[in-house]
């Protein structure tokens, strides 16, 4: 079978969640089957606009467009380029792929998914995020607060503006965002099957427009060869017991809901717990600075900044730790973080919201609190330090998490599938 998957970045080594699960399935899809890659390169690149490259270093084809911000015109281009097509489909049409799966077409163009079913019969497209319905990609408006307004013109030229400061935004006016929104459910409603990997994100593809037939829950698999054995369920936690953050410092991520939490804990509470936060956040931003303020204002030594980490770095993280905190204020999809969590035998105290809300109630594997409530967290974090055993009554709820390789042979059978229908 001859597999071409899209996305928007190919990570030689690491990169994020859609990237590093992109490069994940292509190893291991490729071990049996014929797989090819079209992402976005460099833009340190200045080669012409609107052709394809190959890069080096990987064990199959991967062709990418090296595309710089100035190749953008006009806004349009942000999702929607034909300069792109030409290129795109002299290779299709050249290498006749079974199976053309998108996993994001962000910086790249979503026309590409017409011009693949006008080569290829079976087109899929995987629902990571919120980009196809949220030009800001996560649902958040611009006062930091979930987006419920599904696909309105007018309150997205506002969000959009405001959050940019961008005058052709505002000059182009309702129909940029208009035909941004029809362009964009008009080339999903064109595939074979959209892939959502929680509900959540379901639902609000649906309520865009999208019909359900179209859709197909995905709870995707991740690469385990980088995570800890699973804990045995009576496993003792630590003295003193240590919650874990790891991730970004956006806003959106909730981490000034954890860190205030943590900082008001009861004496007693605050002696028997420690707070490792790992990750960081993009220089200069407003969260870096937050984060500076907090830290300057609160000395604790039970709350440690341990920078950023990579995914070698899991094994002994989730070793270390006892209960993961994902306190998101905006609608995840199905959280990496959780999954890592789980795999390695570590319960999770999340937001009661979107994927999170999902995993820790079908679960039982956590404990769900409403978004940016630190009353409730605080009250939750304390009744596990006065109450250990806690833990290891969630820890033996934890369900299986699929691997990589189980990923895949679900995927298979998938493209099969679709294939046999033709």
């Amino acid at each position: 079978m001859k597999i071409l998957q899209i996305v928007h970045h190919f990570p030689q080594t690491a990169g994020a969640g859609v990237e590093n699960y992109t490069r994940q399935i292509c190893d291991a899809l490729s071990q049996t089957e014929s797989v090819s890659v079209i992402t976005r390169g460099s833009h340190l690149f200045s080669g012409p606009y609107g052709a394809l490259f190959p890069l080096t270093g990987f064990p199959y084809p991967v062709m990418a467009f090296f595309r710089h911000p100035r190749d953008r015109s006009s806004p349009e281009q942000s999702y929607w380029d034909p300069g792109l097509e030409p290129a795109f489909r002299e290779f299709i049409t050249s290498w006749k792929p079974d199976i053309v799966h998108f996993q994001h077409a962000i910086d790249l163009s979503m026309s590409l998914v017409h011009t693949a079913r006008s080569a290829c019969r079976t087109v899929l497209f995987t629902l990571h995020d919120y980009w196809t319905q949220c030009p800001r990609i996560i649902r958040i408006d611009n006062r930091g607060a979930i987006c419920l307004r599904d696909s309105e013109p007018a309150a997205c030229q506002r969000c959009m503006t405001i959050l940019y400061k961008a005058p052709r935004l505002f000059m182009s006016g309702p129909s940029f965002f208009r035909i941004r929104n029809r362009r964009m459910m008009e080339e999903l409603q064109a595939c074979q099957a959209i892939l959502c990997p929680s509900q959540t994100v379901a639902r609000t593809a649906t309520s865009a427009g999208i019909t359900p037939n179209r859709l197909l829950h995905w709870p995707f698999g991740i690469d385990h060869s980088n995570l800890p054995p699973r804990k045995a369920t009576d496993m003792l936690p630590s003295d003193p017991i240590r919650f874990g953050y790891t991730g970004t410092f956006s806003h959106h991520k909730g981490l000034p809901v954890l860190l205030n939490a943590f900082s008001r804990l009861p004496d007693d509470v605050k002696n028997r717990s420690e707070l490792h936060v790992f990750g960081g956040s993009p220089d200069s931003s407003t969260m870096s600075r937050w984060i500076n303020r907090f830290r300057r204002r609160c000395s604790s030594s039970r709350i440690r900044f341990r920078g950023l980490y990579s995914r070698t770095d899991l094994v002994p993280i989730q070793n270390e730790l006892d209960v993961i905190v994902v306190p998101s204020t905006w609608l995840e999809n199905r959280p990496l973080t959780i999954l890592e969590a789980f795999a390695s035998g570590n319960p999770v105290i999340g937001s009661c919201l979107g994927g999170i809300q999902e995993l820790l109630e079908s679960s039982g594997a956590g404990w769900l609190f409403q978004p940016g409530d630190t009353e409730t967290l605080i009250k939750i974090i304390t009744s596990i330090v006065r109450r250990p055993e806690e833990i290891i009554e969630k820890r033996q709820r934890i369900p299986s998490v699929p691997n990589i390789d189980d990923e895949c042979r679900n995927l298979l059978e998938l493209y099969r599938r679709y294939l046999s229908v033709q």
